[in-house]
């Protein structure tokens, strides 16, 4: 489908880029595992994550840790954790850039937003779709197993979300 997205995801794991998806069209607001960070931080500097970690599964230990390549101490996943006040946003802030640009750009026009699996235990994705609401006009399509309630004009679903996806998609090209 050739239209305009962007993906604002709380996964840490890098799987829509995986999926096929353009970096630039993605916002990974808590960070992402496949990016490293000083763990004290010594700096504000974000790298790729190259590492290979390799386990012992015995004792389910790490045989080896990524190092700081500026300070030599220990390194760490780029990623937001609670009560994290070391967490180095940069990459993160640049995505959030490119997010709210694109916002702006469609600024007036329909908008709608599917709202995946977005609990209510860590609000975050869910108080980004409903802040698109008031720049846009904007349909929130909430697929969620629990709690999907929002309300009109908005559409709530209860479900998993790959079963909802899957049936919609059949539904739209079958």
């Amino acid at each position: 489908m050739n239209i305009n997205y962007f993906i604002v995801t709380s996964n840490v794991d890098g799987h829509f880029q995986k999926a096929g998806f353009f970096d630039k069209n993605i916002y990974e607001i808590h960070g992402s595992i496949h990016y490293l960070q000083c763990l004290k931080p010594c700096c504000d500097i974000v790298w790729k994550n190259n590492e290979h970690i390799r386990i012992n599964k015995k004792h389910m230990q790490a045989k080896n840790i990524p190092f700081c390549p500026y300070c030599k101490g220990i390194a760490r996943p780029n990623i937001l954790m609670f009560g994290d006040y070391s967490w180095v946003p940069d990459i993160s802030h640049k995505q959030s850039l490119r997010f709210y640009a694109f916002l702006e750009r469609y600024k007036g026009e329909k908008i709608s937003v599917i709202e995946i699996g977005a609990g209510i235990d860590v609000p975050s994705i869910r108080y980004i779709s409903e802040k698109i609401e008031n720049i846009a006009d904007t349909t929130i399509i909430r697929i969620n197993p629990r709690y999907p309630h929002i309300a009109p004009p908005h559409i709530s679903i209860e479900g998993c979300g790959l079963k909802v996806i899957t049936d919609i998609d059949h539904h739209l090209f079958n």
